[in-house]
């Protein structure tokens, strides 16, 4: 991520440039092989071949590596242009050099043939921009697959980072509103007060443990929402719960604590602010899809906040953890509230 911040696309180890050059080393002689290959017969004339062909590999390796990366990738067009064609021209002398007797036998011919010779290193700038797009190609797409992937990490890091936060708001929020329910039971009814602790106990616990772990069996979650309702129902008598939990075989895996937000949203609009209230749980499971509803009693009104802290967390998890493949809506009708949640398991 640094690379490409500081403007650096290509993004190789080194063992992975040596293992590029060595590739490309590799075409450049295949390429001056396979074009030259009627033309050489002798020993000597594979000899020169093999040179020419290396200066046309260090100085195009020394393009690719260096001067794109290091002028043309930040944006200093002139130097790379002016650098470029420096190393070009002197790339088209030693290769010269190959098939001369000396530099005074190149420098001679090239004076009586110097349109010729002009000529031939234009072409010569062609031939080198071809090959050179070849082994740059490898190079960049290279560095994009890496790159990409390092992206892909490093997104999964924020993601699961940001998936823990999510799921660890969920207990100071549920704790505050335990503890003013035991505080009232505590002045009421000493005997529920301390039915009520144990159960908080339980409760806790299941928090402390589960969510730490990536998934959970779904009737953890069950027997979770279960011992949530009951605590309520402990502060308050005339609540009416009804569960009606129908999964069968299908005890699939979940993320923990992924129903508790709708439950605690159902206890705090409607039990706590309704002196009767109802709540009616139902979870239905097969092999693709798992589908829980809660509808809670609401005032009259019919006025409820879909925008707390609860909902919209649950919102980001289901974002992070089931991308495409949830859905959660939330209906009022005949003073009821529904929140619906369905899940693909495939």
């Amino acid at each position: 991520m640094q690379n490409l911040k500081q403007g650096n696309i290509i993004v190789l180890s080194r063992k992975e440039r040596l293992l590029h050059i060595l590739l490309f080393a590799s075409f450049v002689y295949l390429w001056w092989g396979v074009y030259s290959a009627r033309h050489v017969n002798e020993l000597f004339g594979w000899l020169q071949l093999c040179l020419y062909a290396s200066v046309y590999f260090v100085f195009l390796s020394f393009n690719i590596h260096v001067l794109i990366p290091r002028y043309l990738f930040r944006g200093k067009y002139i130097t790379y242009f002016l650098l470029s064609l420096l190393v070009n021209i002197v790339s088209y002398c030693l290769e010269q050099l190959v098939y001369s007797n000396g530099i005074g036998d190149f420098a001679d011919r090239f004076t009586k043939e110097t349109q010729l010779y002009l000529k031939d290193f234009g072409i010569n700038i062609l031939v080198n921009a071809m090959i050179g797009a070849v082994g740059l190609a490898f190079v960049l797409l290279h560095s994009l697959f890496k790159t990409q992937k390092q992206i892909s990490e490093y997104e999964n890091l924020i993601l699961k980072a940001e998936l823990e936060s999510l799921k660890n708001q969920i207990s100071p929020h549920f704790l505050f509103n335990t503890l003013n329910n035991l505080y009232v039971l505590c002045k009421k009814d000493s005997g529920k007060a301390a039915e009520s602790i144990l159960a908080l106990a339980d409760i806790t616990r299941y928090q402390l443990y589960e969510i730490q772990k990536e998934t959970v069996q779904l009737e953890q979650e069950v027997r979770y929402i279960n011992d949530l309702l009951n605590l309520e129902k402990l502060r308050k008598d005339d609540l009416i719960i009804t569960m009606a939990i129908n999964i069968g075989d299908n005890n699939c895996m979940i993320q923990p604590m992924m129903f508790t937000p709708l439950v605690e949203n159902a206890i705090k609009h409607g039990s706590q602010q309704l002196t009767q209230c109802t709540i009616v749980v139902t979870l239905n499971v097969n092999k693709t899809e798992l589908h829980f509803s809660i509808c809670n009693s609401i005032p009259a009104s019919g006025k409820y906040n879909e925008k707390g802290l609860g909902l919209h967390n649950l919102s980001r998890r289901l974002q992070i953890s089931y991308p495409h493949k949830h859905s959660l809506n939330h209906t009022v009708k005949n003073d009821m509230y529904c929140a619906d949640l369905r899940l693909e398991l495939v």
